[in-house]
């Protein structure tokens, strides 16, 4: 199995736990996002510093990198003493990824990253995700990859309806910013990118840019720029039958050698090995 299809997998998980109150996961953080479903129990919630009542039926995605918990009230159990709850994690980069196969994800991932808050849903408004989210814990050991895109674009359907805004969370205006241009990045990594054209995009100039991304990510843009378009291109290699020279293009390189060079100092691995061992998989599989 390749690196990036593992990393793939390893992006996102989904739990449907039955457990006693005083074994839930105390305060925390992750920096992924986090989909809460309460099926059974009741108690508070602390979410980016505000504390709230919950009850079963609780419905609530907590963005990334925000201390959150929910602690069971252990007098709100089932019959054995037990709550429940189904919970889906995954990250910015699976939905960054998809986006690099399926142009209209491009639009899931900016919905999110434009999404500083957690929020809490109505339950009783969205039936049909939690039926999608039950049928993903049964799908989880086959073949899920359908049912969790289809998971995450209902969601991303549902940031700005039916929701409501939680935590005491407020983004920094270099994090703002730094959002910003990740998003930027997601969109148009196909095309050529110039650093006046990025710095424009998030009210600066060219030298205060450069200043600024540096400072923030120990990188320049042209750098952090080229490692996403790897990554994407690493990842189409690996999925799809896209030619290595098609691949080149689609993810905004204009000279091959370049892009092989680059590559391969990146992975430690030329891109035509990742063709030979998707088709020596390939091959194996239908077998």
């Amino acid at each position: 199995m390749n690196t990036l299809t593992t990393e793939i997998e390893q992006s996102w998980s989904i739990f449907h736990s039955r457990l006693k109150p005083d074994k839930q996961i105390g305060l925390h953080r992750r920096n992924s996002w986090e989909l809460s479903y309460v099926v059974k129990g009741r108690g508070e919630r602390i979410i980016g510093g505000e504390t709230t009542n919950f009850e079963e039926g609780d419905f609530v995605l907590v963005a990334p990198n925000i201390d959150h918990g929910w602690f069971f009230n252990p007098s709100f159990t089932d019959e054995e003493g037990n709550i429940e709850s189904i919970t889906l994690m995954w990250t910015t980069e699976l939905m960054i990824q998809l986006s690099a196969i399926f142009p209209d994800w491009k639009d899931v991932v900016v919905r999110f990253q434009s999404q500083k808050q957690s929020l809490q849903f109505d339950s009783s408004q969205n039936e049909k995700l939690i039926k999608a989210l039950y049928a993903l814990v049964r799908e989880k050991d086959g073949n899920p990859g359908s049912r969790l895109m289809e998971v995450i674009v209902m969601v991303a359907n549902s940031l700005h309806s039916n929701a409501e805004r939680i935590g005491n969370v407020q983004l920094t205006q270099a994090e703002s910013r730094l959002q910003e241009i990740t998003a930027y990045t997601c969109c148009n990594y196909a095309r050529q990118i110039t650093i006046d054209e990025i710095a424009k995009h998030v009210g600066m100039n060219r030298s205060a840019f450069c200043t600024f991304f540096r400072k923030q990510t120990g990188k320049t843009y042209i750098n952090f720029l080229n490692e996403y378009r790897l990554k994407v291109a690493h990842h189409l290699l690996s999925n799809t039958n896209n030619s290595i020279s098609a691949v080149c293009w689609q993810c905004g390189f204009n000279d091959l050698a370049y892009f092989d060079k680059l590559f391969k100092k990146a992975f430690n691995t030329a891109p035509s090995d990742i063709k030979r061992r998707k088709i020596e998989t390939c091959k194996h599989t239908h077998t």
